[in-house]
């Protein structure tokens, strides 16, 4: 069995974050979200889309990682769409890192700054194991809790929508 892309293991990882079901285009923003709150390079998630996402989510269905859900009706769409949760959830669920793999498209070529004159230096090379694991904590802490911020407002969004629908206030198309 092939190894997980970058893409395939920010999708798995986003879903626990989530905890619960996700389309393609649910998952595409909190992904999108994770990785640049990460500091991963542009490259890795500038070229996601629900469709490509909604392919590995397929791939990871075929590995049984992942069961589709009760579909969620886009209102934009007008119809239903497909969504996906996680078979097993992790305990911790961890952020992956990019792995060097360059997505087609758009493709940016990073160089690291150097630091203070020494290119070899962490900006955390000060820092002792234990404040860098408290950095580490606190980050991911940070991404659930933007995880359940983003899963929160899409359901106040939905709501406040399906309330107004109700009173008969009408939406300008798009």
């Amino acid at each position: 069995m092939a190894e997980l892309t970058y893409r395939q293991r920010l999708a798995l990882f986003c879903l626990a974050i989530e905890g619960e079901p996700c389309t393609g285009a649910e998952l595409v923003e909190a992904m999108g979200l994770a990785a640049q709150g990460a500091g991963h390079p542009k490259n890795c998630w500038i070229d996601f889309s629900p469709a490509r996402i909604v392919r590995d989510l397929q791939e990871l269905e075929k590995r049984t990682l992942v069961t589709r859900a009760s579909p969620k009706y886009n209102r934009t769409k007008g119809r239903d769409e497909p969504a996906w949760a996680l078979v097993e959830r992790p305990e911790v669920p961890v952020l992956p890192e990019p792995d060097g793999e360059q997505p087609t498209g758009h493709v940016v070529q990073v160089q690291p700054r150097p630091i203070a004159g020494n290119a070899s230096r962490s900006p955390y090379g000060d820092l002792p194991v234990d404040q860098l694991l408290l950095l580490l904590d606190v980050h991911e802490e940070m991404a659930g809790i933007v995880g359940r911020f983003m899963r929160e407002m899409g359901e106040f969004q939905r709501d406040a929508r399906r309330r107004l629908l109700a009173a008969g206030f009408e939406f300008p198309q798009r």
